[in-house]
């Protein structure tokens, strides 16, 4: 009962709510803190990637059109972008699966 009128003495705006409402409040605030989030989201991790990729693409691409008067070929640059990034996940992938299976 202390806590609950400490609670209302704090915050005039919730005075005229009843122990009961702010019981309430207590409980779902301390269930707010147990809950356990998931670490591991995969399909953030992999939109995420795919927004690195994308802008990694344009960056590696453009570079080269501002930096020279020459215009070297941004499609050998975006080749090899794509091949490079692929060739990281796929052995990315195998690695994880042989380390999960040993």
């Amino acid at each position: 009962m202390a806590n609950i009128e400490r609670f209302k003495k704090d915050f005039p705006s919730l005075k005229n709510l009843p122990h009961r409402q702010i019981i309430l409040i207590f409980k779902m605030y301390k269930d707010y803190l147990k809950r356990n989030y998931d670490t591991e989201n995969i399909s953030m991790l992999v939109s995420g990637t795919l927004i690195i990729l994308i802008c990694s693409l344009f960056v590696n691409a453009g570079a080269p059109l501002q930096l020279n008067d020459e215009i070297s070929d941004p499609n050998k640059i975006v080749m090899n972008t794509v091949i490079s990034a692929s060739s990281a996940g796929l052995l990315t992938a195998l690695y994880n699966h042989y380390r999960n299976t040993i």
